[in-house]
């Protein structure tokens, strides 16, 4: 018992804080570099020893805590050499071409869930995603597969990496579905604040460190991936008892990275939450309740918080040399009214999905169930003519015209899965975020379904992690 009880400890936020920011800070400074394999040969003999010793909950605990502390080649790839650079962290280590080792440990979970027959499948929330997801991917390939044989121009590479994304975030949450158990959920719920306190924190001192990559011509911070789900620290400050002031440091490190380099999306996530937290602490009796004691200061914070973000935003729109200031603007040019005021990077979103639908406007079974993975779409309208595609798409696709890939949710899903699809995802999105009163760990749902599905695995690994522990009954 005494031995349980100290092996409990490690789970406590310090002890996570401590783990998380040294892993994320090592696979940061080791970026491309053979030394970054020492950390991880030591996390895959963790994972390994606990799957022989079947402990298989606190193995798939730590599979995911050591994947969602990872770096994806998305991420690095506006640096030097990002697009062939290798990685050699837990998350991104190659197993054989473009299958990292953490997908193979995957599978090994899942093939030992099929087979333990004292398994049974938990979460009903969860099981709801599994569905749609499994229906997603099933439709996505057949249309697929169709695709190939009878039409020209569908992309065996795209076919791939869509493949790749959606069966093994089907695999991992399969693995949850049967491993799972309370113990587990209040786990991740209690790790996940420091986790991205830890995460948060090494990025800022990545930064100071030289860790850099590029956006355009622009030098910005490279923030680790869990880091696209940094405003989740906002929620945390007030859901979170104790240890408020390494929570206020993370979102002070947070804004500090995201005031040199923060994206379109985020920009639109941030004030998702502002607005959410602002909901919450003026409007939701349960809210209140939960925070009485804090309440005051809450509004306190939140509202000089506000006053500070109101008066560097001007200051940020003003200069056109941070990619901040760029985002901005471009975030709100999509109010303009006028299409040709909004900027380049919406422009291209925009130009997407007007294009899927019109190319479909006399085909209705793609215009329901999309052209499958690999399938493309053409800019009929001439909505691309005059934007900067060069990054967006390689120049073999932009000569081509055929676009097999997409940008963000809204257009990247419509054109894989159709109408039927993007609905689909719409009602996890929304049955999750009415529920982020009760566990703040829901919000997670917004970056991954309404932002970025199909993106990064990556984000979607980190998605399912916070999804698990928003399982866990806070409020």
């Amino acid at each position: 018992m005494l031995i349980k009880m100290n092996i409990e400890k490690i789970y406590n936020f310090y002890p996570v804080f401590g783990i998380s920011l040294i892993i994320v800070l090592f696979n940061l400074l080791t970026i491309g570099s053979p030394v970054g394999i020492v950390i991880t040969v030591v996390q895959y003999a963790i994972v390994g020893y606990l799957l022989i010793r079947k402990f298989y909950s606190t193995a798939l605990f730590w599979h995911f805590f050591f994947i969602c502390t990872g770096i994806s080649l998305v991420s690095i790839s506006g640096m030097d050499g990002g697009e062939t650079m290798r990685l050699y962290n837990y998350a991104s280590i190659k197993f054989i071409g473009p299958i990292s080792l953490c997908y193979i440990l995957s599978i090994v979970f899942f093939i030992i869930a099929l087979f333990n027959k004292k398994a049974r499948i938990q979460i009903p929330e969860l099981l709801f995603v599994f569905k749609i997801l499994l229906f997603l991917a099933i439709s996505g390939d057949v249309i697929g597969i169709l695709g190939f044989c009878f039409k020209s121009g569908y992309y065996l590479p795209d076919f791939i990496k869509y493949n790749i994304y959606i069966w093994m975030s089907i695999i991992l949450l399969y693995d949850i579905l049967v491993f799972v158990n309370n113990e587990m959920i209040r786990r991740i719920y209690f790790v996940s604040a420091p986790m991205l306190c830890g995460a948060i924190i090494a990025s800022v001192l990545g930064y100071f460190c030289g860790v850099r990559t590029t956006y355009g011509i622009l030098e910005i911070p490279l923030m680790s991936d869990v880091c696209y789900f940094g405003f989740l620290t906002l929620f945390a400050l007030f859901y979170s008892k104790r240890h408020k002031i390494f929570i206020v440091i993370a979102i002070m490190g947070y804004f500090y990275l995201n005031m040199l380099a923060m994206t379109g999306k985020a920009v639109i996530m941030v004030a998702i939450a502002l607005i959410y937290i602002i909901y919450l602490i003026f409007f939701d009796s349960n809210f209140k309740q939960h925070n009485k004691k804090y309440l005051f200061p809450i509004k306190s914070f939140v509202i000089s918080g506000l006053v500070g973000i109101a008066i560097e935003i001007p200051i940020l729109m003003a200069d056109t040399t941070s990619l901040t200031g760029i985002k901005i603007n471009a975030a709100l040019s999509i109010f303009s009214g006028d299409i040709g005021d909004v900027s380049n990077s919406p422009a291209t979103r925009i130009a997407e999905i007007a294009n899927f639908y019109y190319n479909n406007r006399n085909n209705i079974f793609h215009l329901l169930f999309g052209n499958g993975y690999g399938g493309y779409f053409t800019d009929e309208l001439g909505l691309l003519n005059g934007l900067d595609l060069r990054g967006g798409w390689s120049e073999d696709v932009i000569r081509t015209g055929r676009f097999s890939s997409a940008h963000d949710t809204f257009s990247v899903v419509p054109l894989l899965n159709g109408t039927v699809g993007f609905l689909l995802l719409m009602v996890i999105g929304y049955k999750f975020f009415k529920k982020v009163n009760r566990n703040y760990l829901y919000f997670a749902v917004v970056p991954w379904i309404i932002f970025t599905f199909y993106f990064n695995p990556l984000y979607a690994f980190c998605t399912l992690f916070f999804l698990t522990g928003a399982q866990y009954k806070s409020v």
